[in-house]
């Protein structure tokens, strides 16, 4: 389906902002301070995946990055 160019200058000039937002998981805690610090993480979280998917050749998934990144930090505190 073609695209109007407005859609697809806006879609340029977003800069991830959709993307950020699909990728956010929603966590609700009790605690007011649970969810900045949940978001700040996520938010590092699909950052880090957007450098990894420009500096590998055969990226991960979000999916999988996100795996990768939870495995490695458990084998930390093991």
């Amino acid at each position: 389906m073609k695209q109007s160019h407005l859609i697809q200058a806006y879609i340029s000039g977003m800069g991830g902002v959709d993307l950020l937002d699909s990728l956010l998981a929603t966590i609700r805690g009790k605690k007011w301070y649970w969810p900045l610090f949940a978001n700040a993480i996520n938010v590092a979280t699909v950052a880090a995946w957007g450098i990894h998917c420009k500096v590998e050749q055969r990226p991960l998934s979000h999916l999988e990055f996100q795996r990768q990144v939870t495995m490695f930090a458990a084998s930390r505190n093991a």
